[in-house]
């Protein structure tokens, strides 16, 4: 898919950091409209956001690419263990989508150094999804015996 000039202004009023709380789609929406963009334009930058989506829109297929991902080795030199595994467990839960994923640890590296904490890590992906259950880590799927 290739993004066009216009698509990606859109995109980036719609991640500006700046404007602070998360604002209502159909307001933003409107605000785009106002600004110039079509229709397409604007659904095209939100589709690619998955702004809209919840646990129950993911198909089998997309969940199974979440559960088999794993961190890149630049992506765990920027976050710590635990916002590791944060990031993980919501992208496996389907909480947030591959690409929620990639926008906060872009906002990531561009608002903190590195390592970032898990309560960092929360504070941005609270921007964008502002529904994301509390992380138990002492939950995990994880075996805490030996594996043989």
């Amino acid at each position: 898919m290739v993004l066009t000039d216009r698509i990606k202004e859109i995109i980036a009023i719609l991640m500006d950091p700046e404007s602070g709380a998360l604002r209502d789609p159909a307001t933003l929406y409107g605000e785009l409209e106002d600004m110039g963009y079509t229709h397409e334009e604007i659904n095209r930058a939100l589709d690619m956001l998955d702004f809209d989506s919840s646990p129950e829109d993911h198909t089998s297929d997309s969940l199974n690419r979440a559960r088999n991902r794993i961190l890149g080795e630049l992506e765990k030199s920027l976050l710590s263990i635990p916002a590791q595994g944060y990031l993980l467990s919501m992208l496996r839960m389907g909480y947030i989508s591959e690409t929620q994923l990639s926008v906060i640890l872009d906002n990531a590296s561009l608002e903190y150094s590195p390592p970032l904490s898990l309560f960092e890590i929360k504070e941005i992906a609270s921007r964008y999804i502002p529904d994301l259950p509390e992380y138990d880590p002492s939950h995990s799927t994880r075996r805490s015996g030996p594996l043989h």
